[in-house]
């Protein structure tokens, strides 16, 4: 007999020991039926696909789980335990020290969050400083902020961008942001806090 394959099932019937029904007109797909269970050969391809779906199925289903299951076990087990640091690195430590010198009447805060100086209404605005500190900020004794010291190094000048941005969100809400590259002196500190506050 030769090989013929069906629309609906491409596979070679004649291969897999199916024969042709008498009772039915040529080019219907249900014209070939095996030997064994007499069931037409496009239920049995149907049936196929059906089996392949489900086992599929199944394989995604068991992956999701599993998971699922590491997930819960990552979040169980405790990870690395935080260990103490200093609040203020070996550049910022002589600026504090030389902010309080220069201001000993005012109010000298170091690795002041943004959010503890900005709010906004909208979540996409907030997410704009969440996470960002201030490296220093001049205050009165009521807590007004006088100006907002940055200490720059290396990483500032490959981000000017979103350093310029930042500026000038802080500057938008009625802050003074003053940069510098070095420790000034007391004199020079004073100076260009006192001219920003005014």
């Amino acid at each position: 007999m030769p090989v013929r394959r069906s629309a609906r099932c491409p596979v070679a019937i004649a291969e897999l020991g199916y024969t042709r029904r008498d009772d039915v007109t040529p080019g219907n797909p249900l014209e070939w039926v095996g030997f064994l269970d007499n069931r037409p050969i496009a239920n049995r391809c149907k049936g196929s696909r059906m089996t392949i779906v489900l086992v599929m199925t199944v394989l995604l289903l068991a992956g999701l789980a599993a998971l699922g299951v590491m997930k819960n076990r990552a979040a169980r087990e405790p990870g690395a335990a935080p260990v103490a640091r200093r609040p203020l690195g070996k550049q910022e430590q002589p600026m504090f020290q030389r902010l309080c010198e220069a201001f000993p009447d005012q109010v000298v805060l170091a690795q002041v969050s943004l959010s503890a100086l900005l709010t906004a209404s909208h979540r996409s605005t907030r997410s704009r400083f969440e996470r960002q500190f201030a490296n220093f900020a001049v205050c009165s004794r009521e807590f007004d902020v006088l100006a907002l010291i940055e200490l720059d190094d290396a990483s500032h000048a490959r981000d000017a961008a979103d350093v310029a941005a930042r500026d000038g969100m802080l500057t938008a809400a009625g802050y003074r942001v003053l940069r510098f590259k070095r420790v000034p002196s007391e004199i020079d500190l004073r100076t260009a806090v006192l001219r920003a506050a005014g």
